[in-house]
C-alpha cells in the first residue's frame, strides 16, 4: 500500500513526507511505549526482594535464605548452588530434599526482568527442577510453607502463597476465579476449589485444598501463631 502511495506521490509532496514520517514515528512510539508499561507493570507487581518468585521457594525457605544475608534477587543470582544447599541443610532434615540447583539463574532473569524468559523456563521446571522427564501431572512449583519464626504481618492479604500448597501457578488459577485474598480463599469451600483445579487440567488433580480454607483464615484473622501450628503439623498443605 505505501508502495502505491509513495509512486503517486513520488516525494514532490512535501506535506503528505512530513505526516508519513508523523505517522511511523506515532507507530513505533505506540510500540515501545506498549512495551515499556508491560515491562512496569511486571516490575510493579514483583518487589526485588521477593524470593518467591523463584519456582521451588516459598516463604519459609525465603526466611531462611534472607536469614542468610540472601535478600534480593541480585544477590540469590550471584550465590553459588553449594552455598544455597549448606543453607537448607543447616535448617534440618526437612530442607534436605530441596534442590536449588535452578534457584540462581531464575532469580538471574528476574533480576534483568527477561519475564517471558523466565516464565518459559519455569513451566519447563517441575518443582524448580529441571525434569528427567516431561510430566503428565503436577504443579511445577513447591508448596509455600510458612516459617517457625519471622514475622508475618508484612504479607499483603492477596499473597495466596502464604497458605501451604499453594505455588504461584495455583495463586494464577485461584485469582482468575475471583478467589483474590484470603478473605476470599476462606470463604470457598474445598469443593468449590477443586472444581477450580480440575478445570485447569489433569495436571492439578494431585492437589488436596482441604486445608487451604482454613489456612487462610487463620492467616485473614492474623492468627500467625495458631497459622505456623497447623502448618508445621500438614505436610505439604495436607493433613
Amino acid at each position: 500500500m505505501f508502495t502505491n502511495i509513495m509512486l503517486k506521490y513520488d516525494g514532490s509532496d512535501a506535506t503528505f513526507t512530513v505526516l508519513l514520517l508523523l505517522f511511523i514515528s506515532l507507530l513505533i512510539g505506540f510500540f515501545f511505549r506498549k512495551s515499556l508499561v508491560a515491562e512496569s507493570i511486571q516490575e510493579s507487581t514483583f518487589k526485588r526482594d521477593d524470593l518467591k518468585i523463584v519456582e521451588g521457594i516459598g516463604p519459609k525457605i525465603e526466611l531462611l535464605l534472607k536469614a542468610a544475608g540472601i535478600n534480593t534477587w541480585d544477590q540469590l543470582a550471584s550465590s553459588d548452588s553449594s552455598i544455597l544447599k549448606d543453607v537448607l541443610d543447616n535448617a534440618g532434615p526437612r530442607f534436605k530434599m530441596h534442590n536449588p540447583d535452578t534457584w540462581a539463574e531464575q532469580a538471574r532473569m528476574a533480576a534483568k526482568g527477561q519475564w517471558p524468559e523466565l516464565d518459559k523456563y519455569q513451566q519447563y521446571l517441575v518443582g524448580g527442577n529441571v525434569p528427567d522427564f516431561i510430566p503428565d501431572s503436577g504443579e511445577h512449583t513447591t508448596p509455600s510453607i510458612v516459617g517457625n519464626h519471622g514475622d508475618l504481618s508484612g504479607y499483603a492479604k492477596d499473597d495466596l502463597k502464604i497458605v501451604e500448597g499453594i505455588g504461584p501457578k495455583i495463586e494464577e488459577l485461584l485469582k482468575s476465579a475471583d478467589v483474590n485474598t484470603w478473605n476470599d480463599l476462606a470463604a470457598t469451600n474445598a469443593d468449590q476449589i477443586r472444581q477450580i483445579l480440575l478445570a485447569a487440567g489433569s495436571r492439578f488433580k494431585m492437589h488436596n485444598p482441604d486445608t487451604w480454607p482454613e489456612q487462610a483464615r487463620m492467616a485473614d484473622a492474623k492468627e500467625w501463631d495458631k497459622l505456623k501450628e497447623y502448618q508445621d503439623f500438614l505436610d505439604g498443605g495436607k493433613i
